[in-house]
């Protein structure tokens, strides 16, 4: 009788490596799903997950050349295959985007020969012939009780951690990172509305071009560190876009010291006038594709009324759910934060127009109020520029983010967007400085040098 083999796949195993090995993203997901080096069938595969994961929780970047030089030096290189077998890893990987399906394979497989593996120990039990009956039943409970637990702690992970956001000496702070110290965390989404014409898409730029640089967005000061970023521009025109792309360039210029402003970090960019239908299945596939292309820490979109089309006599509630829906996933699956623009609604310049589900969707939603009510009106461009009033209609379910009262649009010697008043130093960091009146120190960021906040 031929022993049989026990579960396993090492295709997908392959499979998820190569992935891990050409995205960062599929790090995260496998990871985050609770992959382990156990969890591999093949001991060379083993040994990669954890040098990949090593290096990836040491801020290493991860791909075939700086893994091969890891493996090397812990004098690994030749039991996983060597560097062949690393260049062969990326050539095979089916899909890149298909990296949460194969994590799920390697977990299933993996618990599957567990399962066998506490089955025999059970039989064992039951052929050992003991006295104490009531014990070996209690141990079998314990095998099974443990597998079951494992199952659990992954299907739970994410959503349920013990009460560990509860704990006060918890690192918290940690847990979901700034993208803008005060401003926006990883994973969170605002809305920003105001009225045609009073900058809603030049603030978003505004937003991950600083976000790019490492440049606070509202005090305009270096003290980020530099980040990736999207803009998903589903309205204006070319020229629109290079105009104020290049106001920003050359406002950045100063603050970040540089000679150049091609030394000025640029975000990527998705551009389509007239918008994408995002509920549309080549919609979602365009948008995934330039979030996957880009893997943004950031990405801003809108307007909202450009992501989604509606059907005839469609209800325009489901409509928004779906959409809404829809820009979860993508969230949940490449961890970035989002931060999108909106309109007023007709009725109420206080609320983001269309569906009333778009009050209560966002982690931090705010309105961009000029001084008057006229649509016709035009903001002063240059000298002290126009104070903007900024109100809230969806309080920042995060306590640490600090929206200003006022904010200034169109300063002389300023980013397009820029405050006027000191808010407090540990909401922005210790040095603050009103990018319009200058005088800004040389303040970069430096992974290895403990940054004052």
């Amino acid at each position: 009788m031929s022993q049989r083999v026990p579960p396993h796949n090492l295709a997908a195993e392959a499979s998820l490596l190569g992935a891990m090995l050409l995205s960062r993203q599929a790090i995260y997901t496998a990871v985050e799903m609770g992959v382990t080096a156990v969890d591999f069938y093949k001991p060379a595969h083993a040994h990669l997950w954890t040098a990949m994961v090593e290096m990836h929780q040491g801020h290493i970047d991860v791909d075939p050349v700086t893994v091969t030089d890891h493996l090397r030096r812990v004098g690994l290189l030749d039991d996983v295959g060597g560097t062949l077998f690393l260049n062969e890893l990326t050539l095979q990987v089916p899909a890149v985007s298909n990296s949460t399906r194969y994590a799920k394979i390697v977990q299933d497989t993996s618990m599957l020969r567990q399962l066998i593996g506490a089955a025999a120990d059970i039989a064992d039990l039951g052929y050992s012939a003991s006295e104490d009956v009531g014990r070996s039943l209690a141990e079998a409970h314990a095998s099974i009780a443990k597998l079951t637990d494992a199952a659990d702690l992954r299907l739970l992970k994410g959503y349920y951690d013990d009460m560990a956001l509860l704990d006060p000496g918890g690192e918290r702070d940690d847990a979901q990172p700034w993208i803008a110290r005060g401003v926006l965390r990883r994973h969170q989404r605002q809305l920003v509305v105001a009225k045609a014409g009073i900058g809603k898409s030049v603030f978003l730029r505004q937003l991950a071009f600083c976000c790019a640089n490492g440049v606070h967005p509202y005090t305009g000061q270096p003290t980020e560190k530099p980040r990736n970023a999207l803009v998903v521009e589903l309205e204006a025109g070319e020229w629109d876009i290079s105009a104020t792309m290049r106001d920003l360039l050359f406002a950045l210029q100063r603050p970040l010291q540089v000679s150049s402003v091609w030394d000025v970090q640029r975000p990527s960019l998705l551009h389509k006038a007239g918008g994408i239908d995002v509920r549309s299945p080549q919609g979602y596939a365009i948008l995934e594709a330039a979030i996957r292309r880009a893997e943004p820490d950031l990405v801003v979109m809108g307007p909202v009324k450009y992501l989604s089309i509606a059907k005839p006599g469609e209800n325009y509630e489901i409509a928004a759910l779906h959409l809404m829906s829809l820009l979860n996933e993508l969230l949940d699956r490449y961890d970035f934060a989002l931060v999108m623009e909106v309109h007023f609604s007709r009725g109420d310049h206080g609320a983001p127009g269309g569906s009333e589900r778009w009050v209560d969707w966002p982690d931090v939603g705010f309105g961009l109020h000029p001084p008057s009510n006229d649509v016709t009106a035009r903001l002063a461009v240059g000298g002290t520029g126009t104070p903007i009033t900024v109100k809230q209609f969806r309080t920042p379910r995060d306590s640490g983010i600090w929206l200003p009262r006022e904010m200034i649009r169109g300063a002389d010697n300023a980013l397009p967007w820029s405050i006027d008043d000191a808010p407090d130093p540990y909401r922005y960091g210790t040095t603050i400085y009103a990018s319009r009146y200058g005088g800004m120190p040389k303040q970069t960021y430096n992974p290895n040098v403990q940054q004052e906040f």
